[in-house]
């Protein structure tokens, strides 16, 4: 051992005779322990959402969708973990940061359909949203819902995948949510 702790691709790779390197760029970095028995779970069973954190909002009062599509952009803008890939480069996996995302940002509109309808789609939105994987191979790695019940009635889920939160917990939210128009990175 050369004193660096033993990681799940290092032991692979020493077995298989591959020798490991991470692309040295500015934009990726080794993943953590952590992270990297989250990869090595994902590439056993691609996608599961077993390892998706979720956090969902019942919301009470009109929603301005353009404001809130344009301070999530910033919040994407400014925390890179946001805009991050995870990839292997001669058995070690790593994680690549995108300079920009598209922003996963999906609205379903309910308001229209019977109070009972409304409930019971609702539900079923809610739960094919959480329970839909997350590829890691292409950014980014979370997505974000919103559910429209009423005119002033709304269900906002965000759903991240574990690689990510797990590092940073509140690393998205820690700034606050920006004002349109700010400086993303001011």
């Amino acid at each position: 051992m050369n004193g660096r702790p033993e990681t799940i691709p290092s032991v692979l790779a020493a077995a298989t005779g591959a020798a490991g390197g991470v692309p040295a760029t500015a934009d990726s970095a080794p993943l953590s322990l952590t992270q990297e028995q989250l990869w090595f779970l994902d590439r056993l069973d691609p996608g599961n959402p077993a390892y998706n954190s979720t956090a969902i909002w019942r919301l009470a009062g009109q929603v301005d969708v353009v404001a809130l599509t344009a301070s999530l952009r910033q919040i994407v803008a400014r925390q890179q973990m946001l805009r991050v890939c995870f990839a292997e480069a001669e058995g070690t996996p790593y994680q690549q940061a995108a300079p920009e995302v598209p922003l996963p940002f999906t609205m379903t509109d309910l308001s229209a359909l019977p109070t009972d309808q409304r409930a019971r789609q609702a539900e079923q939105t809610i739960a094919a949203t959480v329970h839909r994987g997350i590829d890691l191979l292409r950014p980014p790695p979370f997505r974000v819902q919103l559910v429209r019940l009423g005119a002033e009635e709304h269900v906002l889920m965000v759903v991240i995948h574990h690689i990510v939160s797990a590092e940073h917990p509140a690393a998205p939210a820690a700034g606050g949510v920006p004002r349109p128009g700010a400086d993303p990175h001011g």
